[in-house]
């Protein structure tokens, strides 16, 4: 599956540029429930208020729930971005709920 990029960087409610890597990063809140699952519904809406944080389009994102958040967690989400089909790979980066997101073709 060749992988694109996706185009910025959010990080704690600032967009912030990633010297060298054009993912976005994102410091989430909301999706936990009280067994640290992190509900598919609840990352989809993270995808989708980081995406279109930079001005890029993205609808019909769907995700996995996600049993545990840590570092190098990977869950695959699927949305249409700019009237395109695409997937989005979120990678967690810590237990802290600090994810970047890849753009794959699909």
């Amino acid at each position: 599956m060749k992988k694109h990029p996706l185009i910025a960087a959010l990080a704690v409610s600032a967009i912030l540029p990633v010297a060298g890597c054009s993912s976005f990063k994102a410091d989430v809140k909301a999706g936990w429930d009280s067994v640290g699952t992190y509900k598919g519904t609840d990352l989809a809406a993270d995808v989708v208020r980081t995406v279109q944080a930079n001005g890029t389009t993205v609808t019909g994102v769907t995700c996995a729930d996600t049993p545990k958040i840590a570092k190098d967690v990977i869950t695959d989400c699927q949305a249409t971005m700019n009237g395109k089909p695409t997937g989005i790979r979120v990678t967690f980066n810590d237990a802290q709920k600090h994810f970047t997101l890849t753009q794959q073709a699909i």
